[in-house]
């Protein structure tokens, strides 16, 4: 079942202006036009129109190889990519977590930074064994969603089961006895 309702804020846009997108690129209209009429960034037409052409054959607006925009399918694809919480990449990838779970855990007490190195070392061209240390770390310390082991936070270097607050954040920048109210 399709839902269409209105975006709630200004950032996506509306089923009403996809239709409107639709409508006048069906009648020939170049992208600059309809960011006017819709009142958006010719930039936004563009990804728009880009990110939910229809797959290959016809043509669309002078451009070979595309069916028309459609602002069903448009509005569907991107309620489905809005959609909430999305599925974390070591949840996907088996292998890449099971190789993560055993540097981080084995022997040799890897540290999240160490492992995201060590794996493009190993897999030079295998772009999906990549993952970024701040990713670990996530994974590693928000059990409710990490597809880590629960246990693995433990056999990191501080042992924390939380992430330590960065305390610099709250120190006022200028001492209390040289701010203009205490003078």
């Amino acid at each position: 079942m399709i839902r269409m309702r209105v975006a709630d804020s200004g950032f996506r846009l509306s089923f009403e202006e996809r239709e409107l997108v639709e409508e006048m690129l069906a009648a020939g209209h170049s992208r600059a036009e309809i960011a006017r009429a819709t009142g958006r960034a010719r930039s936004t037409i563009c990804r728009e129109v880009a990110r939910n052409h229809r797959g290959v054959g016809g043509t669309q607006a002078g451009r070979p190889g595309l069916r028309p925009y459609a602002a069903r399918i448009a509005q569907v694809r991107t309620e489905d990519r809005a959609r909430r919480p999305k599925p974390t990449k070591l949840s996907r990838h088996r292998v890449l977590a099971a190789t993560v779970q055993a540097w981080l855990g084995g022997s040799q007490r890897m540290s999240p930074q160490q492992v995201s190195h060590r794996l493009r070392v190993v897999f030079p061209d295998d772009g999906s064994m990549r993952v970024s240390h701040e990713t670990l770390y996530t994974e590693l310390y928000v059990q409710g969603r990490g597809s880590l082991r629960k246990d693995l936070h433990t056999a990191l270097r501080t042992g924390r089961a939380r992430r330590a607050p960065r305390t610099g954040a709250t120190r006022p920048r200028v001492p209390g006895e040289l701010l203009i109210a205490n003078r």
